[in-house]
């Protein structure tokens, strides 16, 4: 009977039981949903570069957006760059 119950509770808690089973399945699903984020940003990034590569309008947008030119006459106004006021209180 104790031999039974020992074994019982090896096959549960050991260190190849269903307790780390368990975790390791766990674990599992969890590097298969960052595996799976990572391809999706990985693709998304593949179509990125392959637009930088060979679409002139895409190249523009990052030009302009990144490298802040401009096509002759016009003017980059940059408002990021500008104080934001502080609120003030009034005095009753």
């Amino acid at each position: 009977m104790a031999l039974a119950l020992l074994l019982g509770w090896h096959v549960v808690n050991g260190n190849h039981g269903l307790s780390a089973w368990e975790q390791k399945r766990i674990e599992d699903k969890q590097l298969q949903k960052e595996i799976n984020d990572l391809q999706r940003e990985n693709t998304t990034l593949r179509v990125r570069v392959d637009k930088l590569k060979s679409d002139p309008d895409e190249i523009e947008h990052e030009a302009r957006e990144k490298l802040r030119y401009a096509k002759q006459g016009e003017v980059i106004v940059d408002l990021s760059s500008e104080a934001k006021p502080t609120p003030q209180t009034v005095a009753k």
